[in-house]
């Protein structure tokens, strides 16, 4: 089942690639190059879900944990810092960029170190997927 799913995955990520690439272009032959960029995305796709696997649901949760609150913090600085004080600075949007990038990359550094001390098994659903896992 698994290789149909990916097969299906590439052919879909092929067909959009071209489509997208032709409707921004306006030329088949970029669409062909679209194309080949889809191929190269399911690809690589493929090639992320295979190392993900290989990683405990620990350290995932406790990553995407880190991120999100990450991300929340940043929002909320931009939001009440840098929009009240900061509008009419003509380099604001580097700035949230920096500090999306850098609030997301602690908090999933933070997350993963942390992610250790995670008890899954308190919680219902981790508990069964922890214990389906070890076998």
């Amino acid at each position: 089942m698994t290789i149909i799913s990916q097969i299906v995955l590439i052919a879909v990520t092929a067909v959009t690639g071209y489509f997208i690439v032709d409707e921004m272009f306006g030329s088949a032959l970029y669409g062909l190059v679209g194309s080949a960029l889809g191929l190269v995305l399911g690809y690589l796709v493929i090639k992320v879900e295979e190392k993900l696997k290989e990683i405990p649901l620990k350290i995932i949760v406790g990553t995407l944990v880190g991120i999100t609150v990450g991300l929340f913090i940043a929002n909320l600085f931009i939001s009440k810092l840098l929009l009240t004080h900061a509008k009419d600075v003509p380099i604001t949007l580097p700035i949230y960029i920096l500090l999306y990038f850098v609030m997301g990359y602690l908090g999933f550094r933070i997350g993963e170190k942390k992610s250790h001390t995670l008890d899954l098994s308190k919680v219902p659903l981790f508990g069964t997927m922890e214990a389906s896992e070890g076998n």
